[in-house]
């Protein structure tokens, strides 16, 4: 079906599908307005509850569209104009239902006011497979206001709900989130599994921060009920898709796990321009940032914080993975690990070189994985950073045929307090020519408990101990593991 040509208000829209839907809500000769639409069975049967408004018309001045009960509608080649006096508009996709859709597709125009918060849920409070597609070169959906209190969000205490920006579609948005808590939310038990944000085949989006299962930022306190469940969304950007944001924030509410934020792809590429890339604080654990398969990520002014919570234990198992992808050099700082967390791990794997100026390790078990890939540290490489972090058991694998951590500037490398280095070359079948652990005018300092593991198998050798450490200074380690 479609809405025709011409310019709509909400009254006019109204009168154009009355009686098609079971809830539509606007007076007559209202110019700003409420539209609710809920499929009828036998027009979701009849029609696949499509609602189409089309061929170069517009709609305007629409306060807030509720999609509920399999309703489904279609922007194509229209103005779709979210605007009210005192709001900058809402769409709701599924508040509390299942399996409503809204598509921007073929060019149309979905803007929202510039004045004040406007925001897009797509299946809020408990809401479940519910979808937004934004397709095509000149389809854009803009949030232009970019309200610090906007938000555009997938799956705030729903499951199985998506977003997707394909085929050169443009948008701009605010805080962009798959899975978490919604505002207001504070301590309440949230449901929030398998939903997705996807950007990919040439659509680009700018927004201020991007989160995977994060707490929303007015909400003061940090954690919800332990028997919340809030796991496995992913927010991925793949087969050339774009985004630049300011920070990323995944896995940062209690409890969160098994979430993913991705970069996969040649051309698909994201930016960050602001102060930190966050994965895993406030007792989440499992929880995965990676850049893979000709991937880039761009994040000169970021930390990396890795486990890295200092007020709430219990982040574990989080980890960083840069395989064959493109990193920007950075001046900042890693951190791995923090107050009693355990087992975070960054990964950086072949073909991948990493710049940073400082790598801190902190809590139990936190690693340094090279498999091929290499990092280079300009200042500090440090298992402990002050007196209020233990550090035990940090972890540097060095696996492959090529791995490589270089240490220069700085007070060079310090590993301490239990630390474990291993290492295992692959491959060829020769003993690495060149020195896995190298240091560059700068001193390595290993305390007296740091332990050497080596695993030759994959090789047939036992004789490669002597080219393990090279530096110009001080090694502060057995001449039997020195080039010479």
């Amino acid at each position: 079906m479609s809405g025709g040509h011409g310019d709509y208000t909400v009254a006019e829209l109204v009168t154009a599908i009355g009686g098609e839907f079971d809830d539509i809500t606007a007076a007559a000769g209202e110019t700003e307005g409420t539209i609710t639409l809920t499929a009828t069975p036998g027009f979701a049967r009849e029609f696949l509850g499509w609602y189409e408004i089309t061929d170069g018309g517009a709609v305007t001045n629409v306060k807030m569209l509720a999609l509920g009960g399999d309703a489904k509608v279609m922007v194509s080649n229209t103005v779709f104009h979210m605007i009210s006096a005192t709001k900058g508009g809402t769409i709701q996709i599924g508040k509390s239902a299942n399996n409503c859709r809204f598509d921007a597709v073929d060019g149309a125009q979905v803007q929202f006011g510039a004045t004040a918060k406007e925001t897009c849920a797509v299946g809020d409070v408990g809401g479940n497979s519910n979808t937004l597609y934004v397709a095509g070169e000149k389809t854009r959906f803009s949030m232009v206001g970019l309200d610090a209190d906007g938000y555009l969000n997938v799956g705030q205490n729903g499951s199985y709900n998506q977003i997707i920006f394909t085929d050169q579609a443009t948008a701009d948005v605010p805080y962009l989130a798959a899975g978490g808590q919604r505002k207001g939310q504070g301590n309440n038990v949230v449901t929030c599994v398998c939903n997705r944000v996807t950007i990919e085949k040439g659509a680009k989006v700018t927004s201020t921060n991007l989160a995977v299962a994060q707490r929303h930022s007015d909400d003061k306190n940090k954690a919800t009920y332990l028997t919340s469940t809030i796991c496995s969304n992913v927010f991925e950007v793949i087969d050339g898709g774009i985004v630049e944001a300011s920070a990323l924030y995944c896995g940062t509410v209690r409890p969160s796990f098994h979430n993913v934020f991705r970069v996969s792809g040649e051309g698909s590429t994201a930016t960050f321009s602001g102060k930190e890339l966050n994965v895993g604080s406030h007792g989440s654990w499992g929880n995965l940032l990676e850049v893979v398969n000709g991937g880039s990520l761009a994040a000169a002014t970021c930390n990396i914080n890795i486990g890295n919570s200092i007020s709430v234990p219990g982040c574990s198992n989080n980890v960083v993975r840069l395989d064959g992808c493109v990193f920007t050099t950075s001046s900042k700082t890693i951190n791995i690990g923090g107050y009693t967390n355990a087992n975070n791990r960054l990964w950086i794997g072949t073909g991948s070189d990493i710049t940073y100026s400082a790598v801190y390790f902190r809590g139990f078990g936190s690693e340094l994985l090279l498999s091929n890939g290499t990092l280079r540290v300009t200042s500090n490489l440090n298992c402990q950073e002050g007196q209020d972090y233990q550090s035990c058991g940090s972890r540097f694998t060095f696996v492959g045929e090529s791995p490589s951590l270089l240490i220069s500037g700085g007070n060079g490398g310090s590993f301490r307090r239990g630390s474990v280095l291993r290492f295992a070359p692959t491959g060829s079948g020769e003993c690495w020519t060149t020195a896995p652990l190298t240091s560059s005018n700068v001193k390595l300092n290993f305390e007296e408990d740091t332990e050497f593991e080596f695993d030759f198998s994959a090789i047939g050798q036992e004789g490669c101990k002597a080219n393990l450490i090279a530096g110009s200074k001080e090694l502060g380690v057995s001449d039997a593991l020195v080039a010479k």
